[in-house]
């Protein structure tokens, strides 16, 4: 049985479209061209895979001669942002503030400053006044956006802290 398409990007596709978003475009050849030299990789391989970010709508083609010239229709910070929202719908519930904790625990992956008091009050500063009624209060029973004030103030200061990773990568 056939495994289901991923709407994000494969380890492979990934590949081929670091070589796109570099090159700006290129045929089958130019790509194949772009990649390292191990591991090697086929080009009927890679005519295969731009085909199916082709039918997921990363990547469009235009007909030069005889050759299909390839070019990114999406460029790499909305792939990471697709990706990004991917991974937290499917693992952290939808929660940035459960990645951002999960993250900051149990890897190395944040620096000590990645989340310092001081940026972290600067989008807390920010969200409250974007955001002036999920500001958490005594009366902790009143709902914003579906979630209680506190909850609700958690997952923006969440998301704050994840768009500033994004931002950072």
């Amino acid at each position: 049985m056939a495994r289901k398409r991923s709407v994000t990007l494969t380890d492979g596709e990934l590949r081929l479209m670091r070589v796109l978003w570099h090159r700006g475009e290129g045929t089958v050849a130019d790509v194949v061209g772009g990649l390292p030299r191990k591991p090697a990789v086929a080009y009927n391989t890679v005519q295969t895979l731009l085909r199916i970010l082709e039918t997921k709508g990363y990547v469009g083609h235009d007909k030069r001669g005889r050759a299909f010239v390839y070019k990114p229709l999406i460029d790499q910070r909305a792939a990471r942002r697709t990706a990004l929202s991917h991974l937290l719908k499917g693992f952290f519930d939808d929660s940035p503030s459960l990645l951002v904790l999960n993250v900051s625990r149990r890897n190395s992956l944040l620096s000590a400053t990645a989340l310092m008091p001081s940026r972290l009050f600067a989008c807390q500063s920010a969200l409250v006044l974007a955001h002036p009624a999920s500001i958490p209060s005594a009366n902790a029973g009143r709902w914003v956006d579906g979630r209680p004030k506190q909850a609700a103030f958690n997952h923006a200061l969440g998301r704050c802290a994840v768009q500033r990773l994004i931002l950072a990568a």
